[in-house]
């Protein structure tokens, strides 16, 4: 079973807009248990037959669910998957909420995390998700880091604005590897169609 990039990200998108705006102003961990909540009933949609098999057997786990660390790494804040095979690894993601939480230390520890679970448990997407994250800053952050050819440049960079200034959200897509290229054009943007 596979899902697509352009998959994915429709199912967080449309997962997202289904977020309040008040949780645009909690915690990280009150908004992903909103997202959670929300790409279980999207999933619903898509496809009934993930949602049942794996969200109801409580095999999507968010990061503050587990204790489980593998040496000094600790589990992502999303994994869709299965435990009990490697067959069934969809989804490993990382959120992040606000520019200021954005640090070059966070980002490298977030792109360490996920190119880990895409090379030694084979999971098939992983996303980084700025919330209220700006491509700007996104982009000035990414410049920073040392050897960032060490990522997996296949790692969606899925940033979102929302706030009081801008009550409708506003997605933006991209491969890692276009960030770093500087290839960040709306051409290169992963499409994706909200419901």
């Amino acid at each position: 079973m596979g899902m697509t990039k352009e998959n994915i990200v429709a199912i967080l998108c449309n997962s997202i807009i289904q977020i309040d705006n008040v949780y645009y102003h909690c915690t990280e961990r009150s908004f992903c248990y909103e997202l959670y909540f929300n790409m279980k009933n999207v999933l619903l949609d898509f496809d009934e037959n993930i949602a049942n098999r794996y969200f109801e057997k409580n095999n999507i786990i968010l990061n503050s669910e587990t204790k489980k660390i593998i040496g000094n790494l600790k589990y992502p804040d999303f994994l869709i998957h299965n435990f009990e095979s490697d067959d069934f690894q969809i989804l490993a993601m990382e959120v992040k909420k606000e520019d200021k939480s954005l640090t070059k230390i966070n980002l490298q520890k977030d792109l360490e995390k996920l190119t880990f679970f895409n090379k030694i448990y084979r999971f098939e997407n992983m996303v980084f998700l700025g919330i209220n994250i700006s491509l700007k800053i996104f982009v000035r952050i990414i410049n920073e880091i040392d050897n960032i050819d060490k990522f997996n440049k296949d790692i969606i960079i899925f940033l979102v604005q929302k706030n009081n200034t801008r009550p409708n959200a506003l997605f933006e897509a991209y491969n890692l590897g276009d960030i770093i290229k500087n290839k960040y054009t709306p051409e290169n943007k992963i499409k994706y169609k909200v419901d």
